[in-house]
């Protein structure tokens, strides 16, 4: 769908994408005797300098073979193309620079322009539309004109475009990452006294604030279906989570594509550095928003007095690939662990486990990272399908693991080395994610969980297992419900644990008997 982007994000604050600050600052001027005629001209020039474009300026930028690219392709090259981090593409600046100063030219009384004329210009851009589709006005980071000195401003701005809502080639979405979104952009009517609202109960459409994730996520996977090289890969990962990744890979150049994990690490970093402060799950709004707006945590609640919030860290493989990544060049590693400690002893509302999950999940996970990102660091996806009998030789450090014998074998089982056995199993995992459903800990639901990068923390009194790892038995064949291999793990923070076998541990970790296995 054709869609024409513009981010009016706040001056003194920054992520992605970039403010177009020259339309920004335009739309944020304080001279309210202007402010309708503002709007009414910027509108006005966007049109104009659109349908320019669309006839002939765009087409000057383009290579040859795009050039036959649908309008929709087009557009998003336009807004898109040399996208940074920072700031905006050249052909997006040059886009809005020539709007601005259009814009400029008829508020100085260069052109008369009515309500009237709007209409007639947001017609014109039909020509260009496939039949019956409209045209998207994506206004992000809406906020920025909602506030105290464009609140006004933006009253003016919707009532030009209902001017427009009877073509029906022009279609508006706000965007915007504040906790006070219903109050910003559907004020009550006292506040904006429009006789069509309040009369002829012309009303403003609520604001979608539960959009969900996993949009792009391949839904219809079936098993035997997925290789092991499949799911480690960028192009697999970024699908999983909010849409922001897998869209901007799907459409992206190679160059974009290949920089994906890089982007995610900027995303998660808010643009800046590793942060080093952590916060509980429950904290106080101000403490939470800039998690939510700038780290990628994700908002599940706020409470009704609007000053606690509840926040997560969501399943996202691509966002915790980029912060395997991160902490990877921390040096020495053993920093995480006391950054964890110190994250725990300052925070005793975090739920720490009963018998310290949280540092075990975390040893797992540093010694997948040290096996992928290896010293002096780097992004290799290869890497991501670690050997399972390497894995468990680095985090046990027993460096005759693979001639160990089993300690069970089945009547009539063939005494197989640990190494032989499992020669061609593999593991990937950057995550875990709580289960909250003891009947979620079967190999039905299991490989799927895998698929997804993630290893399971299970439900409290969950019996005779914490945690749980999924590998892929044979990497050479698809992965699936009989072709997994299964690590459990039982934690223990007692002091008199020591590392000898207890068969009665083993005993009520037995896998048909947790229902992993039901035949």
């Amino acid at each position: 769908m054709p869609v024409v982007s513009l981010n009016t994000r706040p001056a003194l604050s920054d992520g992605f994408p970039a403010a177009d600050s020259a339309a920004r600052d335009f739309f944020t001027l304080t001279d309210w005797d202007q402010a309708e005629r503002r709007y009414l001209c910027f509108l006005f020039a966007l049109f104009e300098v659109l349908y320019d474009y669309l006839s002939f300026k765009l087409d000057e930028k383009l290579d040859p073979d795009q050039k036959a690219w649908p309008i929709a392709m087009k557009l998003r090259h336009l807004m898109t193309f040399q996208q940074e981090y920072s700031k905006q593409g050249p052909l997006r600046v040059e886009f809005y620079d020539s709007v601005i100063s259009k814009a400029k030219e008829h508020l100085k009384g260069g052109k008369s322009i009515r309500s009237e004329s709007l209409y007639d210009r947001a017609t014109a851009l039909a020509v260009f539309l496939p039949s019956g589709m409209p045209l998207i006005l994506a206004i992000d980071e809406a906020h920025g004109l909602v506030g105290s000195h464009a609140e006004p401003g933006f009253i003016h701005l919707r009532h030009q475009l209902h001017e427009i809502v009877s073509c029906n080639r022009i279609f508006t979405v706000l965007i915007s990452t504040t906790a006070k979104i219903h109050r910003s952009y559907k004020p009550p009517i006292p506040i904006d006294p429009s006789a069509r609202r309040g009369i002829e109960g012309m009303g403003v459409l609520p604001p979608f604030t539960a959009l969900g994730f996993d949009q792009l996520a391949y839904q219809s996977v079936e098993a035997n279906v997925l290789t092991m090289d499949r799911i480690i890969s960028d192009e697999f990962m970024c699908q999983m989570g909010r849409p922001l990744f897998g869209s901007r890979f799907n459409n992206g150049t190679k160059s974009v594509k290949d920089g994906i994990l890089r982007f995610a690490v900027q995303k998660l970093l808010g643009g800046g550095q590793l942060p080093t402060d952590s916060l509980p799950a429950a904290a106080t709004l101000d403490q939470q928003l800039p998690q939510v707006e700038h780290h990628l945590r994700v908002c599940i609640t706020i409470k009704e007095d609007m000053e606690t919030a509840i926040t997560i860290a969501a399943s996202e493989p691509i966002v915790a690939e980029a912060s395997a990544f991160i902490t990877s060049s921390l040096r020495p590693r053993k920093r995480l662990a006391q950054m964890l400690k110190d994250t725990l002893d300052g925070t005793p509302s975090l739920d720490l486990g009963d018998r310290g999950e949280s540092a075990g999940l975390l040893l797992l996970t540093m010694t997948r990272d040290v096996l992928v990102y290896p010293p002096p660091g780097g992004i290799h996806p290869d890497r991501r399908s670690i050997p399972l009998v390497t894995f468990l030789k680095t985090l046990l450090c027993i460096e005759n693991l693979e001639k160990a014998l089993p300690v069970n074998v089945v009547d009539g089982g063939k005494v197989v080395p640990f190494g032989e056995a499992f020669e061609h199993s593999r593991i990937h995992f950057n995550h875990f994610i709580k289960a909250t459903d003891y009947d979620v800990i079967n190999r039905k639901y299991l490989w799927k969980i895998a698929s997804r990068a993630a290893g399971i923390v299970c439900a409290r009194n969950q019996l005779g297992v914490d945690a749980i790892l999924v590998g892929v038995l044979d990497h050479r064949k698809p992965l699936g419900p009989d072709n997994i291999v299964i690590l459990l793990f039982q934690m223990k923070n007692n002091v008199k644990m020591k590392a000898r076998y207890k068969g009665r541990l083993f005993h009520v970790m037995d896998p048909y008997l947790l229902g992993i296995f039901d035949e």
